[in-house]
């Protein structure tokens, strides 16, 4: 090779002088003689190509197999499927992550080009025996780490269409602003107050907090979503009590507009929040519980969409 195009020059350019070198012309030689030299040219050139492909990048965003040894669990904007191949939930969710990556990749949503999409197969390898020391026996698992947002265990319906809004729901914009701080004067009959009791401390309420203060900006006008930090004052701390919270994030329904019938449960305060800590449980725990507000909220985005 040219010293230049070693140094500077590309993967393509160096194939391509492969190439150029294996089939450049030659001095007139017997019809035997031409034949091999054809059939090396060939060769060497093919051989070329394969080197090409072989050193191009793969195609980016592709899901990738790869071994348990390798995933790091700490590692943050990763996408990972534990399954067994020759299982039929197993061959389901691999192609519903598959699904799932190329509708988060065209979606355009700031941030998800940082996400890696990583498949892990039990039957390969030490996989399965990796799997089983860490407890991972129900196949397939998926989780979803984001950054400052920890690492969640999906579990809702494994669909390709249904993974991609849970994992845009992470990074979506969202403010602060929307979330109001404890004041228990605000809470009121006039509206639905939902109430994120947490410590600063708790590492599971900062992972969970992305997702509240998103939801709270779905709903901005609506329900009221408000943070309680127990251990901030004696009010605070009151309040906590009033409400038996003894772990963290608890999330507590309260306020107006909610059903009679709906307010059942440890507490007669509010309805306690029973879904996973996500956007999306968080907006199906409202419209379960508060439909009519939710319905108002449906019906002025729709409103917004059509101006």
């Amino acid at each position: 090779f040219p010293p230049g195009l070693w140094r500077g020059g590309s993967t393509l350019g160096c194939c391509v002088c492969l190439t150029a070198m294996a089939t450049r012309q030659r001095p007139p030689v017997d019809a035997g003689r031409r034949h091999a030299s054809r059939s090396r040219g060939f060769l060497s050139a093919g051989f070329s190509l394969l080197v090409l492909v072989a050193l191009l990048p793969s195609p980016a965003g592709a899901v990738k197999e790869v071994a348990f040894a390798d995933i790091d669990p700490a590692k943050p904007d990763q996408v990972v499927l534990m399954h067994r191949s020759g299982e039929d939930a197993s061959a389901s969710a691999l192609a519903a992550l598959k699904d799932a990556e190329s509708r988060v990749k065209a979606s355009g949503v700031a941030g998800t080009e940082r996400l890696e999409f990583i498949a892990c197969d039990a039957a390969g390898g030490d996989s399965g025996d990796g799997m089983e020391r860490k407890g991972l026996v129900s196949l397939p698992a998926l989780f979803v780490a984001v950054k400052d947002q920890g690492r969640d265990r999906y579990l809702r319906e494994l669909s390709g269409e249904k993974l991609s809004e849970y994992i845009q729901g992470k990074f979506q914009v969202s403010a602060e602003d929307d979330v109001f701080p404890f004041d228990r004067d605000l809470i009121s009959d006039e509206y639905p107050v939902l109430v994120k009791f947490h410590e600063r401390w708790c590492t599971r309420c900062e992972a969970f907090r992305k997702a509240f203060e998103t939801a709270a900006s779905h709903t901005v006008g609506h329900v009221m979503f408000m943070e309680v930090e127990c251990s901030s004052g004696p009010d605070a701390l009151k309040f906590c009590d009033e409400h038996a919270i003894d772990g963290f994030p608890t999330v507590v329904l309260t306020g107006g507009k909610i059903p009679a019938s709906m307010k059942f449960g440890w507490s007669s305060k509010g309805v306690e929040f029973d879904r996973d800590r996500s956007v999306q449980g968080l907006l199906e725990f409202l419209e379960t519980h508060v439909p009519e507000t939710m319905a108002e909220v449906a019906a002025e985005k729709a409103e917004k969409a059509v101006a």
